[in-house]
């Protein structure tokens, strides 16, 4: 608990991102883990019920990130442990080779699962802990504190490290989550109403504005209007462009 109190004073003390990252670094090194994630997601599913690309911040490197492999790859839509974070307020110990007694996790056992569970093996991150922060208007944060310790040593330290770990994951991220409001500010693309990303959707499955306001019961010049806000908050120059970013981003779902 003194480490606890002693992480709160300091975090409170800095004034940039990075530097609350480090802290946490140490922190959890302390506690004998090896790296840590957070991931931020004020608005963590579409209109149409499918997650959306959350902002990932790793504070160790690795030879791929996890931020980078959500991108390309859309992990973040079939990640279990991102997934399981929604449903509870409780520390989650997971591991890719062993099921933990305690705060069980189900992998399930679609191929999109078990490539997105194999890479966490050859990042040599296969256990930890993810501590769910839920926040406004159904968004959420996690703080994920990642061991590659041998299976017995995870095992001897996961179920005595969760609490403190809740303790950690909730200091830090009071703290961030106000710095990330002072430097970042609101992304534009939060800001798409839900026309908007309708309008995108159709565009995006090859619906001309016409087709697309017959399917929403709209007038096309409606629409158009739509579309046009979209690529003006994207800061893109055509349809296909705005479509392209709004997929490249997350913000429209599985299409298909």
């Amino acid at each position: 608990m003194d480490r606890i109190n002693q992480f709160s004073k300091e975090i409170g003390g800095t004034t940039s991102i990075d530097d609350a990252l480090d802290l946490l670094r140490g922190a959890v090194m302390e506690m004998g883990f090896s790296s840590a994630t957070y991931l931020y997601a004020p608005r963590p599913k579409l209109n149409d019920g499918s997650i959306k690309l959350p902002r990932v911040m790793q504070i160790s490197p690795k030879s791929v990130s996890l931020n980078h492999l959500y991108k390309t790859r859309h992990f973040y839509r079939c990640d279990p442990i991102f997934q399981a974070c929604m449903e509870t307020s409780m520390p989650i110990i997971w591991s890719c080779l062993y099921q933990p007694r305690s705060g069980m996790l189900k992998w399930g056992k679609s191929g999109f699962v078990s490539e997105f569970r194999n890479m966490l093996i050859r990042m040599r991150t296969p256990h930890g802990i993810a501590v769910p922060i839920h926040l406004p208007h159904d968004g959420i944060a996690l703080v994920g504190m990642v061991s590659d310790a041998p299976v017995d040593e995870f095992r001897r330290i996961a179920p005595a490290s969760r609490d403190a770990a809740m303790l950690l994951a909730h200091h830090f991220h009071d703290h961030v989550a106000s710095l990330l409001k002072t430097h970042l500010g609101p992304k534009n693309e939060d800001r798409l109403t839900g026309r908007e990303l309708e309008c995108l959707t159709w565009a995006a499955k090859g619906k001309t504005s016409q087709e697309t306001a017959d399917i929403l019961g709209l007038a096309e010049i409606t629409v158009r209007f739509h579309l046009s806000n979209a690529s003006r908050k994207l800061s893109t120059v055509n349809r296909v462009q705005t479509v392209a970013k709004a997929i490249s981003k997350g913000l429209i779902g599985d299409l298909y």
